[in-house]
């Protein structure tokens, strides 16, 4: 493959959805060797969104634990999606509030979705928002080389 931030360019995308344009970022890309390949397997990356939002992102295919969350801080507390185990799980400053889906539930979502984009000749995901991604990874790319931040837009 290409690396990690081709193999995980997902997180790429709906970080780039959910919180708007990514403007800016910081990469540091790092060959760990603890497999034998010759591409980065770790990844932190720090995005500027045009609204102003910082993101901190850690991918790793080091760990010995699957674990692929998005947690987003508030000031009263944060919402974490849990993609391996369908969760979101809200914790506010005096409750802990969790919600779960089963994995049928997710599949059929992502159906019905579908099938509702398809009828609207609509979708998120086209071949604009592909190219915006492979921009972004070669910028994360370009700032882990020259070693600065990189305007992506």
């Amino acid at each position: 493959g290409g690396g990690i931030i081709y193999e995980l360019s997902h997180e790429l995308d709906y970080t780039n959805w959910f919180f708007g344009n990514l403007k800016n970022c910081y990469a540091n890309l790092l060959k760990s060797k603890v497999f034998k390949i010759n591409t980065n397997d770790r990844a932190n990356i720090i995005f500027e969104t045009d609204k102003n939002f910082l993101i901190s992102m850690h991918l790793n295919f080091c760990s010995k634990f699957e674990k692929r969350t998005c947690t987003v801080f508030f000031e009263d507390g944060s919402v974490t999606l849990d993609l391996i185990k369908n969760k979101i799980i809200y914790e506010l400053k005096f409750k802990n509030i969790k919600k779960y889906k089963g994995s049928n539930a997710k599949y059929e979502n992502q159906m019905k979705t579908l099938i509702k984009f398809v009828n609207n000749n609509d979708t998120y995901n086209n071949l604009d928002k592909g190219i915006e991604v492979l921009k972004i990874i070669n910028s994360i790319e370009k700032s882990n080389l020259w070693k600065k931040k990189i305007k992506l837009k």
